[in-house]
């Protein structure tokens, strides 16, 4: 399998976590694939196989960005850099789709988000945790 194929899989599989992980958060099936980590672990496989497979194929490393370019100019570590992406950026955006659902946050604000998190993982992650944080309370323009 090529890693186009392998690419365009991976997303698949990511977009398959991403539609329950938004519109479902706390069903069990969510639970199940997402929260407890088939689609993430899945991804997680293939990441470890690639890291496994192609690291020593490089003189790239993470010391310096200059490391960072060389070792990411290897298409199964850049594979694997994405996997890792679609992984993490899963699990922070379900996390906060299951959050939002038990503290009632309306789905009309928190699915945007939710796609923020999918396309820019940080700073959807931030403007939830900034939302959150007004909505819930903890900090306030009023003086008490």
């Amino acid at each position: 399998m090529n890693f186009e194929t392998l690419f365009n899989l991976a997303g698949l599989l990511a977009l398959i976590g991403w539609i329950p992980a938004m519109f479902l958060p706390a069903a069990p099936f969510t639970r199940n694939l997402v929260h407890k980590g088939w689609v993430p672990g899945l991804l997680a496989i293939a990441y470890i196989v690639l890291l496994g497979t192609y690291m020593g194929e490089t003189d790239g490393g993470f010391s310096s960005l200059s490391e960072v370019k060389k070792l990411f100019a290897q298409d199964g570590l850049l594979l694997a850099g994405w996997l890792h992406y679609l992984a993490f950026d899963l699990l922070i955006g379900a996390r906060i789709g299951l959050e939002a659902h038990h503290k009632g946050y309306s789905k009309i604000w928190v699915v945007p988000v939710q796609a923020m998190v999918f396309m820019a993982g940080p700073a959807g992650w931030l403007v939830y945790t900034i939302a959150d944080t007004f909505l819930s309370g903890r900090w306030s323009l009023r003086k008490n």
